[in-house]
């Protein structure tokens, strides 16, 4: 059975503590908050008082310097680190299965082998400026490849890059509803990746459409996906949730849990993959794989 560790737990409340303190626009009240003059950190009193001390840093949680930052951003910190501690406990229990890691550092993936073969189809769904995993599929293991990504530099990064073999590229995103969707900006502007979920509440847009996964079979003729890759700044959530609905099982799931995300949306999607058969394999960040319990590995 998954279960919390209690060291888990006992962190977990400590930062679902911390974070409420802090309050979601980063200036709400701290009626738990201590400063000690003497050190001149924040700290908050430990909730394992078992565990030899009885209080804990500020700096012990997010890092050295954390106390120079603006609350608003130091609320950003404590929310990912709760979200990173959710998504550890939740995908407990992993199943054995033999991974292989592809592509870069940055832009790789572990995926398990018995999917490797050729003619398996797969949708990886953000390119950015990285496209290493897709082109391995596509090069070294003669997989059927179909990226999607609406992102202007995106596209034009994919067209510049193509790989060789059985690659096609659909200037779309993947969405939970076929439509036409806000795409913000990231705030830094060398970056790349942007979002419908607006997740770093930025102005800037362009629009592009979207559609979903059944659609997207529909269009491209495939009955099945042998592999999926989502990594769409917030929008995995609502496509799970209507690939799951659909009944869709690719037999891998590549999955980035991008941040800032709401502990209950981590959690929700989390629980109902297990639900419907999947188990996660590997975690890397907040990047996870999950394999289906439909199919022999």
């Amino acid at each position: 059975m998954d279960t919390f560790r209690r060291e888990d737990a006992s962190s977990l409340l400590f930062l679902l503590r911390m974070g409420e303190h802090v309050g979601k626009d980063g200036n709400g009240p701290n009626p738990t908050r201590l400063w000690e003059r003497g050190t001149g950190d924040w700290y908050y009193p430990t909730p394992s008082p078992g565990a030899g001390r009885d209080r804990l840093a500020l700096r012990d949680v997010v890092g050295s310097g954390a106390v120079t930052t603006s609350r608003a951003r130091l609320a950003h910190r404590v929310r990912k680190e709760i979200s990173r501690m959710l998504l550890r406990a939740a995908t407990a229990g992993r199943v054995e299965t033999e991974l292989i890691r592809l592509g870069t550092s940055y832009g790789g993936w572990w995926v398990p082998t018995a999917v490797l073969r050729a003619g398996a189809c797969c949708y990886c769904a953000g390119a950015g400026e990285d496209i290493s995993f897709d082109a391995c599929l596509a090069e070294r293991y003669a997989c059927r490849v179909v990226t999607f990504d609406p992102t202007p530099r995106a596209t034009e990064y994919v067209k510049a890059h193509t790989p060789a073999g059985n690659f096609t590229f659909v200037d779309k995103g993947l969405a939970g509803k076929s439509a036409t969707y806000r795409f913000y900006a990231p705030a830094n502007p060398g970056e790349v990746s942007h979002s419908i979920r607006n997740l770093q509440r930025t102005e800037v847009f362009f629009e592009a459409a979207c559609i979903t996964v059944a659609d997207a079979m529909e269009l491209l003729g495939d009955d099945r996906i042998d592999l999926l890759k989502l990594d769409i700044e917030g929008a995995e959530h609502d496509v799970v949730a209507d690939l799951l609905g659909r009944d869709i099982q690719p037999a891998a799931l590549c999955m980035e849990f991008d941040q800032p995300c709401p502990p209950i949306s981590l959690l929700r999607t989390v629980w109902s993959l297990r639900r419907a058969g999947y188990r996660p394999a590997k975690v890397e960040r907040f990047n996870v794989t999950f394999v289906s319990d439909a199919v022999a590995y």
